[in-house]
This record gives C-alpha cells, structure tokens and sequence, in this order.
C-alpha cells in the first residue's frame, strides 16, 4: 500500500522524508575550517572552561597579575621620582615657594616683606632661586646645590599670587617637614600615589573591552615626558592624572551598566576635581573633553544624567579657566614682534609638527629648564610608536569617532597656534608643549578602538611597542640621571656624543639612599617592562573575555545600522554552563551526523538531529533525542526574562536582549555567536558545527 501510494504520488509524497530530502548542506562530514576553529577556540577554549576551580584560577591570575603590575608601575614612578633633585621640574622655584607659602599669604605662616614695590615671602633657600644654580646649564650637575645652605632662609617674590588655583598648593602644603628634601621627595610621591589610584581603579572598573585602548592610550601619550611630570612636584602632575582621569572615566561609564557605571562616573568626578585645583588650563580641558566625548554619542534618554555632569563640569572648568591669571595674561598681552600678522601666522604653521615633538621632549624642550634634551633615539622611538597608533586607530573610521577624536586633534592644533599668535609669538617655541600634553592621552583612547570590539593590537604588534617603549623608556632615564649626577658635557659635538653608561662612575651629586644611580636605572627599566607586559596581558586577556554579549545586525532603519544585541543563546539554556551536557550533546550531534553520512553513502539521504531540523522536517536517527530547533531555542529565548550579563570565568556567553550601549560607533560591525561560524569568514566548513566537533578539531 505504501508502495502504491508513492508510485501514484499521494499525499504523503508531498512531505519528504529525510531519505528523499537529499543530503543537506549542513550535514556534510566536512571538517570546520581552521579560521572558524581558531576562533571557536579563542572563546571556547581550555582557557575559557568553566566550574569553581577553573573560576578561582582565573580570578588568581589575575589578581596576580593586577599586583605585579601595580607593583612595577610604583617601582618605575619612584625611579622618576628620584631622578631628578629638588627644584629640578620646570619653574619649580615658584611651585614649591607657592606651597610652602599658599595663598592667602597672610595665613600662610610665612613671614612677608615688601621690596621695590612687590610683596616677598619667606622661604627656605633649597626652594627659591639660590637653588636652582644647574638650570639652563646642562653640562652643570646638581652638585652645585652643596653650597646652598639647608637650614638657610630667604626672601623670595617667586609665588603664587592669583594665576593658578590654590587647592594644589594648599594640598601640599600640609606635607612639609622639617627636611626640604623629604618634603620634596613626599610629594612627589603622594603625586604617584595619587595618579597610580586613580587611573588604577578606572582600569579595574572599566569594562572589559576598554582597557586595552586604555592601557595603550597611557602608554603611548606619557612616555617619557608624562612619566616624568606626574613624578614631579610640578602641578602639571595632577593636570595630566585629572584631565585622562575624567575622560577615561566618563567614557567607560557611558559604556557600562550597573555599578561599574556609577563607579566610573565617580572616579570621573575625582579627575575633573584635580584637574580644577592644579592649573587653569587644565580645568578648561574638561570642556575640551566633554565635548569630544559626547559629540559621537547617540542621544538616548540614559545618557542624559551623564550629560548634565558634563555640562556642570565643563562650566565649572571654563568658569575657573576665565577668573585664572593664565586667561588674564592671554587677554592682556599685545603683539611684539617686527614681523608682520601674516609672516608671523605662517611661521607658527610651520612650526606646528615640531611642536607636536615636543609632546616626547625632543631637543627643543625636553624636560627640566629645557636642559635635559629628550632628541636622538629616544624622540624618534616615542614618535614612531605615536605613528604605529595613527595608523592603527585608522584602520577603522566611522564618522562618530572622526568628530571625537577630530575635536582633540583640533584643540591640540588650534589651541598652540592661537595663543601664539594673539600672544604676539613668532612661533610656536615660547609656548611648551607639556600644557597642551594632558589632551594627547584622551584622544589615543577615542582614537583606536576597533569594530566589534576586536583586539586593537596584535601579538607582534603588541612586542614590538613593549620592545620599543621600553628601550625609549630606559634611554628616558638614563639621560636624566646622567645630566643631573655628572652633566651632560660628554654630549657635545666634540665627543660624537659619547654617553657614559655607567652612572656610579665617580657622580657629583647623588641623593642620601642606599640604592645607587645605576640601580635605579636598572629597576627603572626593568620595571617598565615589567608594568607593560602585564598591563598588556591583562588588557588583552581580559578584553577577550569581555564582550557582554554578541551583536546581531539590524535594519539601518530600525537603529542606524549599530546593530542590537541578540536575543538568541549560543546553546540550549539546559546545557548552557554545563561542559559535560554540551560536549554530551555534540557528542550526539556528532554521532548522528556520522550515522547520517553512512545513510547517505548506501541510500543517498541524510538522517539525524542535524537534518531532521535544518534540512527537512524528517524524524530524528533510532535512539537519538532530537533537539530544539534553531528557531525554537530563538523562540524560547526572546520568551525569557531578561538577566544580567554573565559573570566573567570561561562561561559559555549568553547574550541578553538589549541594545548596545550608548556612545559606540553607527558603524560598529556584527559579532556573530562564536557557537555559529559564519560561512562567509570561515575557510571552509558548514556554517554551523556541534561543540564537540569544534573542540576536537581545535584541540587537533
């Protein structure tokens, strides 16, 4: 009868039956290709596995690591931090007098005079211009300071009177002792401390995704000349640790969720609050920065509380920029220079990529009273990884991040170029590039994040930028250390540049420690090279765990092509979590399929779970349970609850509905589940293959 029946073509013989269904493409025997395993393997891995042990692992390493690498970032700051003797920072006479007399001077304690017509304070001589005999004298060591009296005081009129904040003098203040030396060295100390905290705890707090970008925007921005100003007594220290501060934390909050969000947000705050008590111009980066931050954001109603901070902040920052004597003496100033507006304007032009040299040193400033030139290796080592940046971050352009990163380029452009010339300067050399440094970090972040989240970095990229920071860093150091113990007289022409490398060769100035020049270089650099291999392996292990869930593309018009993130599992939520289930269940998968390519070898038809629900509607294989369907388990999950996002361990992702956060690209490419490999980036294989067959094959 069934014979009859489908010779005659009844209606059975409308619905196929697996054997007349014809192999499906899905079930072939063929093997994923090796891109599509790599990538499988790069989320699924042996690293990636879950269960409490391998959580506590994995929660142990990178513990360890955070510790080694906050350990090392302290070792290499302190190395800074005695590098150089007191007064050794930029204009430090007037900083450290304005700390030892605050204003206002008449609750200072110091004791005042007034002379030709000016008030003086009284300080202690290591801290007035009697101590700072090397400055502008490089081939002078800091032994000169030996005739300067310790316990000695004089009267100097280098401080603060109303041109900068008072909250950085004021702070520091409260950290004089009894020893200027100590004094000095405290507070460069507290200065690392407080940059290592803060910036320490945006990184921790940050999502996952963001600390490579992070953690490369410190990197690339602050060696050497960032390193060797936050380890000063210069209160350009808290301009740089604020203004990152504020940006790297208002850009991880406005892509966060949860506590992680608010967290952020303050730690944005702590930024924006030391960049308003140190310098007047760093207050008005804030508005620099809130503006490139937000231009690329899609307006949503979540963001909007983040908006108003923003805005407050910005006000505040321009408002303290407006009553600073720094905007007073900009207003003020008249042109002096013969040359005429327009040769003048091509001048500073022209000099605008010297200038941007300037962010590493270079021979035209460098650090200390323009004597300690950072040329040679070390500016063309520094240059060449800001380059490597630029072409990375290029890589990807949507025009979201052309107008954030746009807006820091231009004030990094525009604003040296205008104060030059409405200052009357015939170039852009009288204006020092570290006042224009605490912006070069902030666009380095909005500059080089990728599509999708991907790796900004990879492996041989991320050793040659630890190869080549590390040997710029260790050159940084050393220079420094040579100029200040011995003079840099061996630097001349006369000598083709000889540099002694042994720094306990007979040195004219050295502090009270038992650890020798030479060995602080030697920690130093080692230690940096320490901090960014673990600040790497952190970034970059961590970013790999810490996509919150797969983007699925949508309409242009539902979104503006940013895609949402999908509501489908990767596996059945009874198996999700579970290794043994899964690789039970592929186990099956696998089974069947075999037991189906057998079938379709004798009978030409496919048989199995795989078949029976991608290639026809058939039964399941004797003895299989066949499983849901793809658009059941899509159906299942857009039915359930929305839950927060999986804890961080290995787990297999399970993506919730929702949209992607605010402030990511328009352009932003899909992330597909990496449990369905993508026929069109695999090398080969079905597009979607069971667990155990992937682990097989990745682990072969």
């Amino acid at each position: 009868m069934t014979e009859s029946t489908e010779a005659t073509g009844g209606p059975e013989s409308a619905v196929p039956t697996p054997a007349a269904a014809g192999p499906s493409p899905r079930a072939s025997d063929r093997r994923p290709g090796p891109t599509a395993l790599r990538r499988l393997a790069a989320t699924h891995g042996a690293q990636h596995r879950s269960g409490p042990r391998a959580d506590r692992r994995r929660a142990g390493s990178r513990w360890a690591l955070g510790l080694v690498l906050a350990a090392a970032v302290l070792a290499t700051g302190l190395s800074w931090v005695v590098a150089s003797p007191v007064g050794g920072s930029p204009d430090d006479d007037f900083h450290l007098g304005s700390i030892w007399c605050p204003r206002p001077v008449s609750s200072s304690g110091c004791a005042t005079r007034e002379h030709n017509g000016e008030v003086q304070v009284l300080v202690p001589s290591r801290v007035s211009e009697t101590a700072r005999c090397y400055a502008f004298q490089e081939e002078v060591p800091a032994s000169c300071q030996g005739a300067v009296p310790e316990d000695a005081e004089i009267y100097s009129r280098r401080y603060d009177d109303g041109n900068y904040p008072t909250g950085y003098y004021r702070f520091h203040h409260l950290l004089i002792g009894d020893d200027v030396d100590v004094s000095a060295l405290t507070m460069r100390a507290v200065n690392l401390l407080i940059a290592v905290g803060l910036l320490g705890a945006i990184g921790w707090a940050m999502p996952d995704r963001l600390r490579e970008q992070y953690a490369l925007a410190v990197i690339l921005a602050w060696m050497p000349m960032g390193l060797y100003l936050v380890a000063s007594n210069n209160p350009s220290s808290w301009a740089l640790t604020g203004v990152l501060g504020y940006a790297a934390g208002m850009y991880g909050s406005l892509r966060s969720r949860g506590r992680r969000r608010w967290a952020l947000l303050g730690l944005a705050l702590v930024g924006a609050l030391l960049a308003c008590a140190c310098r007047g111009d760093s207050a008005f980066y804030l508005l620099v920065v809130s503006l490139a931050l937000f231009i690329g954001l899609r307006w949503r109603r979540r963001v909007l509380l983040h908006g108003a901070v923003a805005a407050a902040v910005s006000a505040i920052g321009a408002w303290m920029m407006l009553r600073s004597g720094q905007s007073q003496a900009v207003a003020s100033s008249e042109p002096t220079s013969a040359l005429s507006d327009g040769t003048r304007l091509k001048l500073i032009i022209l000099t605008i990529p010297e200038y941007f040299g300037g962010f590493y040193g270079g021979s035209r400033w460098g650090a200390g009273w323009f004597d300690v030139p950072f040329d040679g290796p070390i500016a063309v080592m520094a240059l060449g990884l800001a380059g490597i940046a630029l072409f990375i971050g290029a890589r990807t352009v949507g025009w979201r991040k052309l107008l954030s990163a746009g807006v820091l380029a231009g004030a990094l452009v525009c604003l040296p170029a205008v104060l030059s010339y409405t200052q009357g300067f015939e170039s852009n050399y009288e204006l020092q590039p570290r006042y224009l440094l605490p912006l070069l970090a902030p666009f380095f972040l909005v500059w080089l994040p990728q599509r999708g989240g991907e790796r900004i970095l990879s492996t041989p990229q991320a050793v040659l930028i630890v190869g080549l920071s590390s040997l710029a860093h260790a050159y940084a150091l050393h220079r420094i250390l040579l100029r200040y113990t011995h003079g840099l007289v061996n630097l001349g022409k006369e000598t083709a540049g000889w540099l002694p490398i042994n720094l306990d060769f007979q040195p004219q100035w050295w502090w009270d420690i038992p650890i020798s020049p030479m060995g602080v270089w030697m920690i130093g650099s080692l230690m940096y090279a320490v901090a960014l291999v673990c600040a790497l392996l952190l970034a970059r292990r961590l970013g790999a765990l810490g996509q919150e869930g797969p983007v699925e593309p949508t309409r242009p018009q539902e979104d503006g092509g940013q895609g949402r993130r999908a509501g489908a599992r990767a596996v059945d939520a009874s198996t999700a979590g579970e290794p043994a289930a899964v690789a039970a269940a592929g186990a099956q998968d696998s089974g069947a399929r075999a037991e189906g390519a057998q079938e379709t070898g004798a009978g030409g038809s496919a048989s199995g779970p795989l078949a029976s629900s991608e290639g026809g509607g058939g039964p399941a294989a004797p003895g299989v349970e066949a499983g849901p369907t793809s658009s059941e388990l899509a159906e299942r999950s857009e039915g359930a609850p929305e839950q927060d996002p999986p804890s961080q361990g290995g787990r297999l992702a399970e993506a919730e509905a929702r949209p992607v956060e605010p402030g990511e690209w328009a352009d932003i490419e899909p992330q597909w589940d990496p449990m369905v490999i993508d026929p069109t980036t695999a090398d080969s294989g079905p597009a979607s293959v069971s667990s155990a067959a992937c682990a097989a094959g990745a682990a072969g």
